[in-house]
C-alpha cells in the first residue's frame, strides 16, 4: 500500500513469504524481496499508469523453505486499489504457486522428446536422446550415457559410452568415465566410444 509499496498480507501468503516473514509485514516490498523488485517494479509503474490489473504467469522465484533456497513459479495478478479521490493507493496481490504443475509439464515435454525418435536406428536414437536432453540444460547439466552390450561374451555386460554433456570433452578421450572397480568385479566392462579400448581387468 502506498507508494513505498508497504506489505500488508493474511495468513495464507506466510508460507509464500516464507524467510522474509514476519520482517515483510508493514515494510516495503522492495525490502522483503529486493531480488523481485527489478521484476515486480514495472508491473507497478504500469498499474498506476494504464490502472489496469498486472497479471504474471509463470513467474519464476527464489523462495527460501527449511532454509534451503527452491527454484518456483507462481501466477497471479497485481490489481490495483483506489483511495476515496480514485487515485492509485496500492495493489491487491493474488498469486497461486504452479511450481508442480510446471515441473510435471517439463517432465512430461522431455520424455515426449525422448519418446519420439525420427529413426529407428540404434546410432541415431542415441544421437536423438542427446539431443533431446540437451534442450533443458538447466534441469539436466550433466549426463553420461552408457549402452549396455550384453551381446558381446557370455555372462559379461559390455558399458559403450554413447553421449556426455557438461563433461570437457578430454574426459571422454582420456577414459575418465570408466566404470567403477566393483561393477567391473560383478561382470560388466568398460568400452570407449571415441577410442575403443579392450575390456578392464
Amino acid at each position: 500500500m502506498g507508494s513505498n509499496r508497504i506489505a500488508i498480507y493474511n495468513a495464507q501468503f506466510v508460507p509464500l513469504a516464507a524467510g522474509a516473514h514476519p520482517i515483510l509485514m508493514g515494510q516495503s516490498f522492495g525490502f522483503g524481496f529486493p531480488e523481485l523488485l527489478p521484476f515486480i517494479k514495472p508491473l507497478f509503474e504500469e498499474g498506476i499508469r494504464s490502472g489496469m490489473a498486472q497479471d504474471v504467469v509463470e513467474v519464476p522465484m527464489m523462495v527460501e523453505r527449511g532454509g534451503l533456497k527452491e527454484e518456483t513459479f507462481f501466477t497471479g495478478n497485481f490489481t490495483p486499489i483506489r483511495g476515496v479521490d480514485g487515485r492509485i493507493e496500492g495493489f491487491y496481490n493474488a498469486l497461486f504457486e504452479v511450481t508442480l504443475q510446471k515441473i510435471y509439464n517439463w517432465r512430461t515435454h522431455m520424455l515426449n522428446l525422448i519418446a519420439t525418435p525420427g529413426v529407428l536406428e540404434i546410432d541415431a536414437i542415441y544421437a536423438h536422446i542427446m539431443k533431446s536432453l540437451e534442450a533443458d540444460p538447466l534441469d539436466i547439466p550433466m549426463v553420461v550415457l552408457y549402452e549396455a552390450d550384453t551381446d558381446g561374451k557370455p555372462g559379461k555386460t559390455i558399458l559403450r559410452l554413447r553421449g556426455q554433456l557438461g563433461m570437457p570433452e578430454e574426459w571422454t578421450r582420456f577414459g575418465f568415465f570408466r566404470w567403477p572397480y566393483a561393477a567391473v568385479s560383478a561382470g560388466y566392462y568398460w568400452e570407449g566410444s571415441v577410442n575403443a579400448r579392450p575390456p578392464i581387468r
